[in-house]
């Protein structure tokens, strides 16, 4: 499991917010090319680079943490590739 940066700015209200987040490998090509975005609204999304794997969280109103996290769990607890079951 590797850490990512997430920085969110959504019309000013959280200039210069990061946190970290732990994100398992991508279920489908086992890359850890990954991003965390932001729709500019209170949801995010995991993205991978490679294979262009995605896995939405909730729209969580006021509340861009709980959107945040429920897009990490969301990814994380995809099943994993078959060649990491082994």
């Amino acid at each position: 499991m590797n850490t990512y940066e997430v920085n969110y700015n959504v019309h000013g209200k959280y200039p210069d917010r990061k946190t970290y987040v732990k994100l398992l490998p991508c279920p489908f090509c086992g890359s850890r090319n990954l991003e965390v975005w932001n729709t500019h609204t209170p949801s995010f999304c995991v993205n991978c680079f490679d294979c262009e794997g995605q896995a939405h969280g909730k729209y969580r109103p006021k509340s861009f943490p709980k959107a945040l996290a429920s897009a990490v769990d969301a990814w994380n607890r995809r099943a994993p590739r078959r060649e990491d079951r082994a």
